[in-house]
This record gives structure tokens, sequence and C-alpha cells, in this order.
């Protein structure tokens, strides 16, 4: 029987979110792939480092072509024609839109289409005018052509059905996500930094939509005898977010780390008094299921993607801070005994979404 070529893009592999999606998915595969099949892997050369161990029967297509670029039109959809692939897997929305192969896609949300906005970009307006119309152009040739498509959640299901309600919902298929295998593996070590303990965390980037500005509002509001801590990366929107910080009253009380390491990131997590999340939407939220590992309480916005991974958290509106506030003068130093996956619901695996992902590809082929 011939082997059947399967291509994974792995290009985001260095980017948070999708890239620990990649990263879990390559490493999963890994124990599951049968020899009949064989993976076409598409990565940027720095990149390579960052893989994990591979099945024997990987073979590595270095590419320079970025997301969201003429050379992801050109150059990629000349390497994956040349390689005749059985199946491609995308696994972020940006594709070549010639490609005429049967592929699947991973869409781990749909915010840009939801909610656009120019504050998500660095770009000027009339650029991100554009990219905004090239990326609706392209999601839609995705979810049109795509042999199946996987999300996070049923929540991003329901979204794009909405928007998309000629879509055979039996095209999309719901593979729930999980807690990163470096992260639990890592060893907990301080930040420099962090100087205090415990704490109110806050994990993720700086993008509007996740409504930073208005944790940090109901921070100053409260009562609450304690920092607050923000990590994320070190970018243009963390900047906006420092120059938010020092026109509050409690800006000595909060601390912003950049880039922690995966050991600096299990150490904030076992050691804060609770995560909160105050996004306006979101695709899966993995902080809210990694704080759950560690055993760090979860106060999060009360969006209905938060409902269906974190069930046992403590909600809030965002109409107003009153109702955040009320939550964070609740917190005392004190924390409940803690127990990994006492309350992480076993359904949030990479393992089993690798599996899912996997059948999928076999059902294809």
């Amino acid at each position: 029987m011939a082997i059947k070529k399967i291509g994974i893009d792995a290009r985001l592999l260095a980017q948070t979110g999708v890239g620990v999606y990649i990263k879990n998915l390559l490493y999963e595969l890994s124990g599951i792939l049968q020899p009949s099949y064989q993976l076409v892997l598409y990565i940027r050369p720095q990149d390579q480092h960052l893989l994990p161990q591979l099945p024997s029967n990987t073979i590595l297509r270095h590419t320079k072509a970025h997301w969201h670029s003429l050379a992801e039109q050109t150059l990629l959809l000349k390497q994956l024609l040349v390689d005749n692939l059985d199946l491609m897997h995308f696994c972020y929305f940006s594709m070549p839109i010639l490609y005429n192969r049967p592929f699947v896609i991973t869409i781990h949300d749909m915010i840009p289409y939801k909610h656009p906005t120019g504050r998500a970009s660095t770009k000027n307006s009339l650029t991100y005018t554009f990219k905004h119309y090239m990326y609706k152009k392209v999601l839609l040739h995705a979810v049109q052509h795509a042999k199946k498509v996987f999300v996070p959640t049923n929540a991003v299901k329901q979204d794009m059905l909405t928007i998309f309600p000629a879509l055979d919902h039996d095209r999309i298929v719901r593979t729930y996500e999980g807690v990163d295998k470096e992260l639990i593996h890592a060893t907990p070590t301080k930040p420099r930094l962090l100087l205090k303990s415990p704490y109110v965390l806050y994990m993720g980037n700086y993008y509007p939509h996740k409504q930073v500005e208005f944790l940090i509002d109901a921070y100053d509001k409260s009562s609450l005898q304690m920092p607050l801590v923000l990590c994320g990366p070190g970018d243009y929107f963390a900047q906006r977010i420092d120059r938010y910080i020092a026109r509050k009253k409690s800006r000595q009380s909060i601390l912003r780390l950049s880039n922690l390491t995966l050991g600096e990131r299990a150490y904030v997590y076992a050691h804060a008094r609770a995560l909160v999340h105050p996004s306006k939407d979101e695709g899966f939220g993995l902080p809210l299921v990694e704080a759950t590992y560690f055993g760090c309480p979860v106060i999060a916005s009360d969006i209905p993607v938060f409902r269906e991974v974190c069930a046992q958290a403590t909600f809030f509106t965002t109409y107003s801070t009153n109702e955040l506030t009320l939550h964070l003068n609740k917190l005392t130093g004190s924390t409940n005994a803690k127990k990994k996956y006492a309350l992480l619901d076993k359904k949030f695996s990479f393992h089993t979404m690798a599996q899912e992902t996997y059948n999928q590809y076999v059902k294809l082929l």
C-alpha cells in the first residue's frame, strides 16, 4: 500500500497560542502516527530548534514564507504543489488561496471577524483595512473548501455557524485543547522581579479584546492589599499598558513581567491567589485551563467560551468594573488546599485533541 503524505503547516511554531497548539499536536502525533503515513512539515528555519521529537517518517521542509504575505500565496503554494500531498493541515487560517488539493484547517477563533478594530494592529488605518479585507477573503475561502474545520470549542463552532450559516455543521470538528506538556514538566522557578506573594495574576497578551485596562481599572478601585501581576510579551501593546498603568493611583502595586520562561509561568500560576481574565472574547482560554491545572482559582469574564472551558470559575460581567472590584475585595491572602487536576476536566487534553485530529486525517485518506 502506498504511503500517504500528510502536510502540516508549522510556520507559527514560535508564536504564543497557535504555537502551543502546533507543538503539542506534533508531540502527540509522534506516538500515534502509523507507518503507512508520512508527515511533511513546513517550518521556518529559525524555529526548527523548537520542534519536539518527531516520528521517524517525517520530512522537514524549510520555508521563509511568512503568514499574511505574498510569499505565502506564491512560494509556499509552489512548495505544497510540488510535494503533491494527499492531505494538508493548515494550523492557522492564513493559507495560499490557490491551493487546490485536499486540506483541513484549524480556526482558533473568530475575534478579528467579530471585533474588527485598528487598535489591534500596529499598522496605519489604510493598511489595517486592507489586511482585514484579506483576512475575511482568506477565511471565507478556507471554510468553503476545507474538508474539515477544526475549532477548539463549541463556542467557536457556534460563531462560525452564525457568520457562515450555509456551512455544513458536520464539517466543523471541535477538538478541545489542554495543558502544554512542557509547562507540566517545567521546574517551577521564581521570577527575579517577583518579590511579594500572594498576588492577583493576569496571564496573556495585551490585545484590545483582552480588556486588560478593564482589570487595571477594577483593581485601582478595589481595597485589595496584594499586588496585581501582569504576565505577557514585552511588545508594542505592553507599552500601551505601561502608559495606562502610569496614570493610576495603584501603579506602585502593579507589576508587569515580560516573556516568562515555562518554569517561571509554572511558578506564578502555583503561587497566585487567583487568575483574573477579563477578555471580551476568546477561542479557548489556555490560561484558564493552565491555572486550573496548577490549582489557581479563576475569576473570569462571563462569556460563553469561559463557561465552556472553566465552569467552576467565578464570573463577572464587563458592563462596568463594579462586579469585578467586588470579587477582588473578597480575596484574602489564604488559599485553599491545591490539588493538580482536581478541577480540570480530563477532556481538556492535547493527547485527546491530537488523537481526534489524527482520526479525521485517516477518515479523509
